[in-house]
């Protein structure tokens, strides 16, 4: 499938090591379905660690700790979240000349599917 629409990256409040992430646009699945979709993530940076929170009905839980590599231009990391039966592996890579990507494989008893994001 695919996602289209706009996001937007802002900081939240005056906390300089918090941003707060929202989506929403049309997702179009691989049978050409279209609904709108939208969700937020909260991005706070810890000492040296990168958290990532999703809403969820009860507020914001933590759903990645990344701790990342650099090499040159590019910074990695990745981390496995645990949802019931469900594996959520992420891959983040940050290009510091322009844009990041992050790309999920999501396996578990009835979930076998990839997610790549590009953000520009």
């Amino acid at each position: 499938g695919e996602f289209t629409g706009k996001a937007l990256l802002a900081p939240e409040s005056d906390d300089e090591a918090t941003y707060l992430y929202t989506e929403e646009g049309k997702l179009t699945d691989g049978e050409g379905q279209g609904f709108e979709a939208k969700q937020s993530y909260l991005y706070r940076l810890v000492e040296t660690k990168l958290e990532v929170h999703k809403r969820d009905e009860s507020g914001w839980a933590l759903m990645h700790e990344l701790d990342f590599e650099l090499n040159d231009d590019l910074a990695t990391a990745s981390h496995l979240h645990l949802c019931g039966e469900d594996r959520y592996a992420v891959e983040y890579k940050v290009d510091f000349s322009g844009g990041w990507e992050q790309a999920y494989t999501v396996t578990g008893p009835k979930k076998d599917y990839r997610i790549r994001s590009i953000f520009s």
